[in-house]
């Protein structure tokens, strides 16, 4: 759960850091929804297979995960 927090904070420090210095890294907001949902797909099936192959799992320490999984992976490890 701790992480999930961690990961809402950089979300939101990120969100006021662009709004606050008006920064523009993409041209257009199609132009950032195509890379960001590229790049969220491509993580997910990659950490996705990795935990299937069994090159790591979750389930050492349940206490660690908020305890939403997606598939196989826990909602906190879904690539932001």
């Amino acid at each position: 759960m701790e992480y999930l927090l961690l990961l809402i904070s950089i979300l939101l420090a990120c969100i006021i850091l662009n709004l606050g210095c008006k920064l523009q890294v993409f041209q257009s907001s199609k132009q950032a929804l195509v890379v960001l949902v590229s790049l969220f797909v491509i993580g997910t099936v990659l950490d996705s297979f990795a935990v299937l192959r069994g090159y790591w799992s979750y389930s050492e320490n349940p206490n660690f995960f908020a305890g939403i999984k997606i598939g196989a992976l826990p909602i906190e490890e879904y690539p932001s």
